[in-house]
């Protein structure tokens, strides 16, 4: 969100995830990601889930950006 312009917020748009392996209940999964698109109204983020030195999930994210103010006067809101 720091990132972000000043007035503005993301929103998820979309996700896609592969599940690649199981882990035991209770195991400690660490989870990376890294942003590898970015424009004007979304960024693209690339995710992975690792279980030790084995992945097991991967997948992208997307998020849209928004204008709040923009967004309150098109919609009727606030």
């Amino acid at each position: 969100a720091h990132l972000l312009p000043p007035g503005h917020v993301s929103v998820g748009m979309g996700i896609s995830m592969r599940h690649l392996g199981a882990s035991r209940v209770g195991a400690t999964i660490r989870v990376t990601s890294k942003l590898i698109e970015k424009d004007e109204k979304t960024v693209l983020f690339e995710v992975e889930a690792w279980d030790g030195d084995r992945k097991v999930g991967d997948g992208t994210h997307r998020r849209g950006v928004v204008n709040v103010a923009a967004f309150e006067k098109r919609f009727g809101a606030g």
